[in-house]
């Protein structure tokens, strides 16, 4: 199986790697994807601001892969950009991932509403199952 695990470096994302060591198979991949927000235009964010998410992207994937320690199956890792749940379900399609796992940071419906969720968004927009680890 091909699991596509997206991650923001958060509780919940960890917790959803966790979720993920426990039902490994050995011939399964995992595709760690994590996201960087990309304004319209890097120019109007700044060369500064773009390197910081990549490094905070790379230490969610790092973060990820130690959780997953030496979980059965191969573990491959991307940074994407632009927004999460377009590119989680860009990614995932062109992947031909069979499941998607994303954590849930546990918002209020208030934030969620204002902020947007990820993991709603990828429910909604995903081309295969998506589980959501709570």
């Amino acid at each position: 199986m091909k699991i596509l695990l997206a991650t923001d470096g958060s509780a919940g994302a960890l917790k959803a790697a966790e979720r993920m060591r426990g039902i490994l198979r050995a011939d399964d991949i995992v595709v760690v994807c994590s996201v960087v927000r990309t304004p319209s235009s890097l120019e109007e964010a700044g060369e500064a601001l773009a390197g910081e998410s990549d490094a905070v992207a790379a230490a969610s994937l790092r973060a990820v892969e130690e959780v997953l320690g030496s979980a059965p199956g191969r573990v491959e890792t991307r940074i994407l950009f632009g927004d999460p749940v377009r590119a989680i379900c860009r990614v995932a399609g062109e992947e031909a991932v069979d499941l998607i796992v994303v954590g849930h940071r546990g918002r209020g419906d208030l934030a969620a509403l204002v902020l947007g969720s990820v993991s709603i968004g990828v429910v909604q927009h995903a081309p295969v199952s998506v589980l959501v680890v709570r």
